[in-house]
């Protein structure tokens, strides 16, 4: 039998048709009508929404309305929660989506709804495909009831500007910055109301009104809910210069000089209702429970077990003056202190403390006893920094067990030294931060 030439052409057409089929695309699922959309919906009642979309936004808008729609469910901390999939719960969304469009300039925006059920895991995924349709843009703009003396770029609607889209965020800004405005030139009670109105279908006409009310300076301070002994260091802190004219910064700044005091767990400032171009300031207060006490309990490599504990009263000794026990145990080292401080003795936002420590360490090559005396006042500044100085006296006594003669070169007696330290802080977070600035410097000197 003879042996026949194998035909090249067969494996080319099969590999062509090979391809040809694996170039066609999947089929799409055609997105519907919200009417159509509901009704398909209810083929898939109960079922979990695998995956949720939005398209036909800009990036940032689109990724915006997914995370305030409920289809697109919960993250947690290991996994995100997907819902089930109702009509209500997505007509809902219909009803958010085209909100939320019309906020940001797109009021004639179009909703279709395209399904991928996956029949055999019942899960279902959706995308909401949305049709901005004519933009909304700013054709007029003008603001009414502005003094001279306020800030420019608030007194014409900034953030807003004539040609621009229109969005109920920019509008929400430019309010609250005239507000603003208006409030540090010295008008406490100062409103501004928003109008828009829509000449055609894609131009709106925005007026922003003013009304200022008086310009007013603080005339008082008056205090509530404070203990007796108190109401004269809240009123240290909290209390604007005489004249002083009215701005939000001063009420910020007596809200925080008060709550760093750590005696109030919840302070209020507000003020009076204007008359005669004047306003008392007024601080409500809620005292807070001025002992605690804290237990804890570790595990060190080193030591092995250490045990701690700390006591404290805010306000033992009247009138914002405070004592602190702490002590701490361990295999190696046993240490206690007593702390005694003073709020505000030169100002707001400065302490003066006194401390007694005492440490014993026992190592294996040496026994160590130290007393120590020291005082120092600090001041916060700003929202994250300190500066201190003080001066510390201590009474060393060295015991060494070794027979390593260079292992020590200090020796018993009296240490005295005195140091300014200078720290700032701005972390996003505490515990775990991502971004700004932490940095601390202390100068030491200790003279012979």
């Amino acid at each position: 039998m003879s042996r026949g030439r194998a035909n090249p052409i067969l494996p080319a057409l099969c590999l062509i048709g090979f391809t040809a089929v694996c170039l066609v695309p999947a089929h799409s699922p055609a997105a519907l009508p919200v009417d159509e959309a509901l009704a398909e919906a209810t083929r898939y009642r109960g079922w979990e929404v695998a995956s949720f979309e939005v398209t036909g936004l800009d990036r940032h808008l689109a990724d915006d309305l997914r995370d305030g729609l409920a289809l697109n469910g919960k993250r947690g901390l290991l996994r995100t929660r997907r819902p089930p999939l109702f009509p209500g719960t997505l007509a809902d969304d219909v009803k958010r989506a085209r909100a939320f469009a019309a906020q940001n300039g797109f009021p004639w925006a179009e909703v279709r709804i395209a399904f991928r059920p996956d029949h055999k895991a019942r899960k279902v995924g959706v995308t909401f495909e949305l049709a901005p349709g004519p933009t909304v843009v700013i054709d007029s703009l003008s603001v009414s009831g502005v003094p001279d003396y306020v800030d420019a770029a608030a007194a014409r609607g900034a953030p807003l500007s004539r040609g621009a889209r229109f969005t109920e965020s920019d509008l929400t800004r430019a309010t609250f910055t005239l507000n603003e405005a208006l409030a540090m030139e010295g008008h406490p009670r100062a409103t501004v109301t928003p109008r828009v109105s829509l000449r055609d279908s894609t131009r709106a006409e925005i007026v922003l009104a003013a009304k200022p009310g008086p310009r007013c300076v603080f005339a008082g301070t008056r205090i509530a809910g404070a203990p007796d002994d108190l109401r004269g260091l809240v009123l240290r802190n909290a209390q604007p210069s005489d004249g002083e004219q009215y701005t939000p910064t001063a009420l910020r700044r007596a809200r925080r000089n008060v709550r760093e005091l750590d005696l109030f767990r919840r302070v209020d400032v507000t003020v009076s209702e204007p008359r005669d171009g004047e306003v008392d300031l007024l601080v409500d207060l809620v005292p807070r429970k001025p002992r605690s006490i804290e237990v804890d309990l570790g595990y060190w490599t080193d030591d092995f077990l250490r045990a701690g504990t700390r006591w404290r009263h805010r306000n033992l000794l009247r009138g914002g003056r405070g004592v602190e026990l702490k002590g701490s145990l361990s295999r190696f080292r046993r240490d206690g202190s007593f702390n005694v401080w003073w709020l505000s003795p030169f100002g707001p936002r400065t302490r003066l403390t006194t401390r007694l420590h005492y440490v014993m360490e026992l190592e294996d090559g040496y026994d160590l006893n130290s007393a120590q005396a020291e005082v120092w006042a600090s001041k916060r500044v700003g929202l994250g920094g300190e500066l201190q100085a003080g001066v510390s006296v201590a009474d060393v006594s060295l015991k060494v067990t070794t027979t390593d003669t260079d292992a020590f070169k200090a020796e018993s007696g009296l240490l005295t030294s005195l140091h300014l330290r200078a720290n700032m802080d701005h972390v996003d977070d505490l515990i775990d931060p991502t971004r700004g600035v932490s940095w601390s410097g202390r100068l030491e000197w200790s003279p012979p």
